[in-house]
């Protein structure tokens, strides 16, 4: 089934992104021929490269999305109920506290790494890292040691961080124009693993059981083969070099007197703080209520398949419209589509604690996805614009450190806000924290229109 799957998504994916992807490569042919790659890492003596070269890569982090969801999209949600058990409901948020804070270092390094090391071979190390995390997790959790549960699961994030990397990567070897379905496409991989991953708990606890280990050790297991697996796919299969292709696409773009600029000149861009706040702000609403989600209807006798139910529909809102998210993006602009995300999240958060039941509770849970996923990528389109080719890597690599960082502790003290105010209090908090990126974004808006004005008269 999930072979089939992936099937019918790369179908897909291939007729959404070989027209644009062919646009593209005759964009570099036509106006990069002489270009020359100045990091020597990032060197090839084929100075040709393949006409359908962004396609593949794009096809591949595709796929790396859509197998490394499954992987880690139960680790917030199983991780929250294995504290609460065994620590105290107050805690509940810490796995995916520490698994955040493991992403946001991980991703600090890896855009570091990647000016120097090439994109494949930094994806290749992060997922490398983070198998290595979920074997110390999995023997924490079958020795009984807190330690290693919390050190493995710091560890583990840099598989996350990789995977999450993967929607810059395919933005930037694509021209302007067609940067938002790109993007796009490969958050769409998280569909599958994500639809799926709650519902692979089932088997995974039975089989746990049946061989007498702890319940949920499967779980925390399926990322060393995942995660693995995703690094000999991106070792053998993300060619060419996509520092490379970005190469190419950046010098087609960039002005002859364009510099690189400083930190400080970066994050004084309007455009470039919407694009971060509209990203930081939604995954820590989304994050912040998704991650107690599951404790709250567990308090109130529901079972693992609808609590598995639930997670699933908020997961399908995530990553399932991905495509239609970047058709709008490049059709209606980036403003409109993070405006419209914030207003989702905004209903979604007011929308979750008015009922107990199954149904209402999947609704609310998958708006919630939705206005993420909007204001995900749109922010990362929106930021990806900004950026020159050398700025990427670094800026991107910030930019996941704040998004990790910060949705971390969102995890973290969302356990907290649940046992001292409760679920409906925290859904409050969500709404007021979805006006800012609203609020900005609608500030931006104005903004560009008020240079336009002044420019036509």
């Amino acid at each position: 089934m999930i072979f089939e799957s992936i099937g019918i998504f790369y179908a897909s994916l291939s007729i959404y992104l070989k027209p644009i992807a062919k646009l593209s490569c005759e964009n570099m042919d036509s106006k990069t021929e002489a270009q020359t790659i100045p990091n020597p890492s990032l060197s090839t003596s084929d100075p040709t490269l393949p006409e359908n070269a962004a396609f593949k890569i794009t096809a591949v982090l595709f796929l790396g999305q859509a197998i490394g969801s499954s992987a880690i999209v139960n680790i917030g949600t199983i991780g929250s109920i294995i504290a609460s058990d065994t620590i105290s409901e107050r805690w509940s948020g810490l796995p995916s506290a520490l698994h955040g804070i493991g992403a946001a270092i991980a991703a600090f390094g890896l855009g570091t790494l990647m000016s120097h090391w090439g994109r494949r071979n930094s994806l290749v190390l992060g997922l490398t890292v983070g198998a290595v995390g979920a074997v110390i997790v999995t023997l924490g959790l079958m020795r009984s040691q807190l330690s290693a549960f919390i050190i493995g699961l710091l560890i583990l994030g840099a598989g996350k961080a990789s995977i999450d990397f993967g929607r810059f990567i395919a933005g930037e070897v694509y021209e302007l124009k067609k940067r938002g379905r790109a993007v796009s496409a490969v958050v769409m991989g998280g569909t599958i693993g994500a639809v799926l991953g709650p519902f692979i708990n089932g088997p995974l606890t039975q089989l746990s059981e049946r061989l007498g280990l702890y319940q949920y050790l499967g779980v925390f297991m399926l990322p060393i083969l995942i995660f693995a697996l995703i690094a000999l796919v991106y070792n053998f299969f993300l060619r060419p070099e996509p520092g490379l292709v970005a190469a190419h696409i950046t010098k087609s773009e960039q002005k002859p007197d364009q510099k690189n600029r400083s930190l400080r000149e970066i994050f004084s861009n309007p455009a470039v703080l919407t694009a971060m706040m509209a990203m930081i702000v939604g995954q820590t609403v989304m994050v912040m209520i998704m991650v107690v989600t599951a404790v709250h209807m567990k308090h109130h006798d529901h079972t693992p398949t609808n609590i598995a139910a639930v997670i699933s529909s908020h997961t399908f809102g995530m990553f399932a419209f991905s495509m239609l998210t970047g058709i709008l993006l490049d059709r209606f602009g980036r403003a409109a589509v993070i405006s419209a995300g914030a207003l989702i999240l905004l209903t979604a958060a007011l929308l979750a604690p008015l009922s107990l039941h199954l149904v209402p509770l999947a609704l609310a849970l998958f708006l919630l996805g939705l206005g993420w996923n909007f204001c995900f990528v749109g922010g990362s389109t929106l930021l990806a614009d900004q950026l020159s080719g050398l700025e990427r890597t670094r800026i991107q690599g910030i930019n996941d450190l704040l998004i990790s960082g910060i949705s971390a502790i969102a995890g973290l003290g969302s356990g907290f806000l649940f046992a001292s105010v409760g679920y409906a209090i925290m859904g409050y908090i969500g709404a007021i924290a979805s006006l800012i990126p609203l609020f900005t974004t609608l500030s931006l808006w104005l903004r560009e229109r008020n240079l336009k004005l002044g420019l036509n008269t």
